[in-house]
C-alpha cells in the first residue's frame, strides 16, 4: 500500500474540505429540496455560497476551533478511532440556541451521513430532519452552521463560549491560541452591572485576580534538555492577599510540567497585598519535544487559575552531534611495527558525546591498523575537546607497502558522524631487498643480525653499506685505516 505524508493529507483535506460548503449548500437544495434553511441566514440556498467558509483541519480541531455564527463551519477531526460527547455540559442544556451539524462521508450525494440538529433549531424551524448523531467520531470530518459562537474540539465535542452576565455560574474556559481565556466565574446574577451583589467580572466582593507585569530572561530558543532560569511578576489586582500559608502559587498554564517537574507550580515567597506585585524564579529544563512550545503561567489557588497569564512562545530545537578531529602519527613505519597515534577530538555538536556509547571508529578500507574502535576516557560536553593517545600497529604483509591512509571519524552508537580525518603513513617491510626513506637505513633482503644490516633494516655497528641499482643493500665490514 502507498504511504502518503501527513503534510499531503492535510493538503488534500483541505481542498475537499474547501469545497464541501458549496457541495452541502448547493446540492442540499439543489436535490430534491431536502434541506432545511440555515440559522438566521435569509435568503435562498443558492444566496449562501457568498457566506465565509471556515475549513479547520485536524490539529486545528484538537486544540479547539470557533465556530462562528452565521457562517460555514467544517472541521476534520484526528483519526484515533473512538468517538466522544457531542456537548459540553453548558450546552447540553441549552434548548434555544440555534444550531446543526452533519457528518461528511464523502460521498455526497445522497446525503447518508448522520445529523445534529439542536432542541432550538427543531423548536423554530419545521423543515428540520430529526437529529440521528449521537456522538462524534474520530476520524470524521463535521459541517457546522450556528446562531450562536461555538467551541469545538476533539474528545470535547460542542460547547458555548463562557460568558459573564448570563445567569449560568460557569467554570474557566481557556484556550489559548484563540485568545479566550474567561475566569472561572464566582457567581452570576444575570448581568454585569458593577457595586451588586455580583460584580461585572462576575466575582464575589471579594474576590482574587491579577494581572502579567513580565516574563523575562525566558530565551526565545533552546535546545532540548537546556536549563535556564527565567522570572515572572505577577500584580495581585483582586481584594485579597496572596500568602504561602493559604496556597497560592504561580502555576504553568498549558503543557502540563514540561519545562521540569519542578516548574509546575511555584509558591509565593511572601505576602502579596492588593496592587503590588511579586517575582516567581521559574528554574526550567526545555523538553525533548521540539518546536513551538508554550511557556505560559497564571496565578492559581486550590487548583483554580485566576487572573491574566503571562505568556510566551520558545522554540526546542533537537541536539545535533558533529565533530572536529586531528591526529598526529609518524609520517612512516616498519610494517607489523606499533606506534603512536596522538588524536584531539572537539565536540562542536551540542549533544554531549557519553564515554559508554560514543566511540572513534577507525574506517580505513581494506587496510588494518590492529584496532577498529577507540574508546573515549571521558563524556565529551559541547564545545570540550580532549585528546587521546592509542598505540595502533601498521599492516604487516609484503603487500601493505607503500603509503597507506589511516581514516577515523566519530561514532554514536548508531551512525557516524562530524568530519573525516585521514592520514597517509608509509608501510615500509624490511627484507625486501628495497632501501625505503624513512625509517629504513639498509634492506639486504633478510632480518637477520650480524650480515651489517640488522632485522630492522637499520646498519650495524663496524658495516657499512651501499645501495646498488635494484635499491638492494650490499653490505662490508669497514676496515680501519691507519
Amino acid at each position: 500500500m502507498k504511504t502518503v505524508s501527513r503534510r499531503t493529507r492535510q493538503l488534500a483535506l483541505g481542498m475537499t474540505l474547501s469545497a464541501l460548503a458549496l457541495v452541502l449548500v448547493v446540492q442540499l437544495q439543489d436535490k430534491e429540496q431536502a434541506a432545511f434553511p440555515i440559522p438566521t441566514i435569509a435568503g435562498s440556498w443558492l444566496a449562501q455560497v457568498a457566506v465565509p467558509t471556515n475549513v479547520y483541519n485536524i490539529d486545528q480541531t484538537t486544540q479547539g476551533v470557533l465556530i462562528k455564527p452565521n457562517e460555514h463551519n467544517v472541521a476534520a477531526t484526528v483519526n484515533q478511532g473512538g468517538t466522544f460527547p457531542l456537548y459540553g455540559a453548558e450546552l447540553a442544556q441549552d434548548i434555544v440556541s440555534r444550531f446543526w451539524g452533519y457528518e461528511y462521508v464523502g460521498t455526497e450525494p445522497p446525503y447518508t451521513g448522520l445529523f445534529l440538529v439542536s432542541a432550538g433549531e427543531k423548536a423554530a424551524n419545521a423543515a428540520a430532519p430529526a437529529s440521528t448523531l449521537t456522538t462524534f467520531t474520530r476520524g470524521r470530518t463535521y459541517y457546522f452552521m450556528t446562531s450562536i459562537p461555538l467551541i469545538f474540539q476533539t474528545d470535547k465535542g460542542l460547547n458555548k463560549l463562557f460568558k459573564c452576565g448570563d445567569g449560568i455560574k460557569q467554570g474557566s474556559q481557556v484556550y489559548v491560541h484563540l485568545n479566550i481565556n474567561h475566569k472561572e466565574e464566582e457567581c452570576d446574577d444575570g448581568n454585569t452591572v458593577k457595586n451588586d451583589a455580583c460584580s461585572n467580572e462576575c466575582k464575589n466582593p471579594d474576590y482574587d485576580d491579577a494581572e502579567c507585569v513580565s516574563i523575562t530572561d525566558a530565551p526565545a530558543t533552546v535546545l532540548t534538555g537546556q536549563t535556564f532560569t527565567a522570572k515572572g511578576t505577577m500584580k495581585n489586582t483582586g481584594t485579597r492577599t496572596w500568602t504561602a500559608a493559604k496556597g497560592y502559587l504561580l502555576a504553568a498554564m498549558s503543557d502540563g510540567n514540561i519545562w521540569g517537574p519542578n516548574t509546575n507550580t511555584i509558591p509565593v515567597e511572601a505576602d502579596v497585598v492588593k496592587d503590588t506585585t511579586a517575582t516567581f524564579t521559574i528554574n526550567a529544563t526545555a523538553p525533548n519535544q521540539t518546536g513551538s512550545r508554550h511557556f505560559d503561567w497564571i496565578m492559581s489557588l486550590g487548583g483554580s487559575q485566576f487572573g491574566k497569564a503571562c505568556q510566551q512562545a520558545i522554540t526546542v530545537n533537537a541536539r545535533t552531534n558533529n565533530a572536529q578531529i586531528t591526529m598526529v602519527v609518524p609520517d612512516a613505519v616498519q610494517g607489523g611495527a606499533k606506534f603512536s597515534a596522538v588524536i584531539q577530538l572537539k565536540n562542536t555538536g551540542t549533544k554531549t558525546w557519553l564515554k559508554d556509547s560514543y566511540a572513534l571508529k577507525i574506517t580505513s578500507q581494506g587496510i588494518s591498523w590492529g584496532e577498529t574502535s577507540i574508546a573515549l576516557p571521558q563524556d565529551v560536553a559541547p564545545d570540550a575537546t580532549i585528546s587521546v593517545v592509542k598505540t595502533l600497529t601498521a599492516p604487516p604483509t609484503p603487500n601493505s607497502a607503500g603509503t597507506r591512509g589511516l581514516t577515523m571519524q566519530m561514532w554514536d552508537g548508531k551512525n557516524l558522524f562530524g568530519d573525516t580525518t585521514s592520514k597517509g603513513i608509509k608501510i615500509e617491510i624490511c627484507g625486501n631487498k628495497k632501501v625505503e626513506t624513512g625509517t629504513e637505513k639498509c634492506d639486504d633482503g633478510n632480518k637477520k643480525d650480524g650480515d651489517g644490516c640488522s632485522f630492522v633494516c637499520a646498519v650495524e655497528s663496524g658495516f657499512q653499506c651501499t645501495t646498488n641499482n635494484a635499491g638492494m643493500s650490499l653490505c662490508s665490514v669497514l676496515v680501519p685505516s691507519y
